[in-house]
């Protein structure tokens, strides 16, 4: 039997960071409407949805940050985002930020 019926994933956040993210210029976008992002991540990302069969939307997070601890133990950027279940899921690069 074949599958035919994409999944769609809502609100993927992001945080722009070369080369893993990045805006798309303008003469990409005039070549590929609708593509606002592009990056190793972005690749990886579109590879993901091609083989497991889902769509997406991607979306910055609002804060541009990581994510700090504060004074106050709240977590601010996507952790917080997170953390606190504003949002589902992200798919960021993490690789350069751990330890």
């Amino acid at each position: 039997m074949m599958k035919s019926l994409f999944y769609y994933i809502p609100g993927i956040y992001v945080f722009q960071e070369e080369p893993y993210i990045m805006n798309t210029t303008e003469s990409e976008r005039n070549l590929n409407p609708g593509t606002l992002f592009k990056g190793f991540c972005i690749d990886f990302l579109e590879k993901l949805a091609k083989v497991h069969e889902f769509t997406y939307s991607l979306y910055l997070v609002p804060d541009g940050e990581y994510g700090t601890k504060q004074h106050d133990g709240t977590w601010s950027g996507l952790i917080g985002e997170l953390l606190y279940q504003v949002i589902q899921q992200c798919f960021p690069n993490l690789i350069g930020h751990v330890g």
